[in-house]
């Protein structure tokens, strides 16, 4: 996944970073098996960040960028 090579197109490289950041988020916060460094996740995420600044009429409805986080993982016990 994070070995692809992503598209030139602004169109789709957005929806490619957008993929890729969704899956991290997935396996960072909810499997808790994080399969990038922060500094990758980081510079993908600013560049879409960066993207969707240039062309904002390709920004997904559902970008990462518009929302913190991910499902929690059961394991953490609830404080409610």
């Amino acid at each position: 996944m994070l070995n692809q090579k992503l598209s030139d197109n602004p169109e789709t490289r957005i929806m490619q970073l957008s993929d890729i950041i969704n899956n991290l988020n997935i396996k960072y916060h909810t499997l808790d098996k994080p399969e990038a460094d922060d500094s990758v996740y980081y510079a993908l995420f600013q560049e879409l960040v960066n993207l969707e600044k240039k062309y904002p009429k390709f920004k997904l409805q559902n970008s990462p960028t518009q929302r913190v986080g991910g499902k929690v993982l059961d394991k953490f016990e609830s404080f409610i």
